[in-house]
């Protein structure tokens, strides 16, 4: 199951919750046998709603409120750790370097409070480049690859 929405902040997160609900759900049989099965599952719920609110992050049609963009952040910092246990041996390095940009932006935020115009306008230029943390090559790059991954999910 992948999912991608588009709507509005408190309706993705719901979204997000309610799907790794029923991942969690889903995987509460006691069963052994659909182990793989449900590491897949988990990574594909789990790596579609992180790029979902990446991709929130990144391409923003307005300022977001300091407040949603602390909950933004710490929603993609706790679907980075849940998927650490899950994600496919070959993606590991991809979720490390998103893992890395998701910090450095977040640190780049939160030095500023939050709020990105003040960051934007207040920043000298070397603290600005951490506001594009998730916009470099490299982590394009690795948003591409775990994307990618995400056509062979069930």
């Amino acid at each position: 199951m992948v999912v991608a929405v588009r709507a509005s902040r408190g309706r993705l997160v719901r979204v997000v919750i309610g799907s790794i609900a029923l991942v969690a759900m889903a995987g509460c049989t006691g069963s052994t046998n659909g182990d793989d099965e449900h590491s897949t599952a988990q990574w594909c719920v789990r790596a579609s709603a992180l790029l979902e609110v990446v991709d929130g992050l990144k391409h923003r049609s307005a300022l977001p409120t300091p407040a949603d963009l602390n909950e933004d952040i710490a929603v993609a910092r706790r679907l980075v750790g849940e998927i650490e246990s899950v994600v496919p041996e070959s993606l590991s390095g991809d979720v490390s370097s998103l893992e890395d940009a998701i910090e450095v932006y977040s640190e780049a935020v939160e030095q500023a409070g939050f709020d990105l115009l003040a960051a934007q306008t207040q920043f000298s230029t070397e603290e600005q480049v951490a506001l594009y943390a998730l916009e470099r090559n490299g982590v394009d790059d690795a948003i591409t690859r775990i994307d990618d991954s995400l056509a062979a999910c069930p």
